[in-house]
């Protein structure tokens, strides 16, 4: 019988759930679904039959997230854009005649500095779902390279029409 070993991070642990894995580190928790079974021996995973590659991926992920969190900052470029951030929900003025009211998910952790969004999160899909829900509120200009864009992302502007 053939057997996948994996290497834990220090300080995490893992326990079974029916059918899922619970990862539980320094950083948060995550639940992984996985098929098969497996036994924990001094930080190695030993599973009893190999793992399907989205299995293997979405324990990676959960694994660095708990162990290290991911980081994404997203900034508002344009005149007049504004970001604050109210008890669990982040307020935008985004160039529109109101005000967006968006609450934050508890798995993930914002600051507001300036015109820039940093969000913080053991969960990378949860994390890229909520940036792109708010980048959707104002996507970047195709013209004039104004928006809600990721940090070092690059805006190729078109040119205007010349008559």
């Amino acid at each position: 019988m053939k057997s996948f070993f994996f290497r834990l991070p220090p300080r995490v642990t893992c326990v079974k759930d029916g059918s899922n894995i619970l990862l539980l580190g320094p950083l948060g928790r995550v639940v992984v679904k996985c098929k098969s079974n497996f036994v924990q021996v001094s930080g190695t995973l030993a599973f009893s039959k190999p793992l399907n590659s989205q299995e293997l991926c979405c324990l990676k992920q959960g694994l660095y997230g708990i162990s290290l969190s991911y980081v994404l900052i997203l900034v508002l470029h344009g005149v007049g854009y504004k970001v604050d951030k109210v008890d669990n929900t982040i307020v935008l003025k985004l160039g529109y005649s109101h005000m967006h009211f968006i609450p934050i998910p508890e798995v993930i952790n914002i600051k507001c500095i300036k015109n820039e969004i940093h969000m913080r999160s053991s969960h990378l899909v949860r994390l890229n779902y909520f940036a792109s829900s708010l980048r959707k509120l104002r996507f970047p200009d195709s013209y004039k390279g104004r928006g809600v864009l990721y940090k070092n992302e690059l805006i190729r502007v078109k040119e205007g029409k010349k008559t």
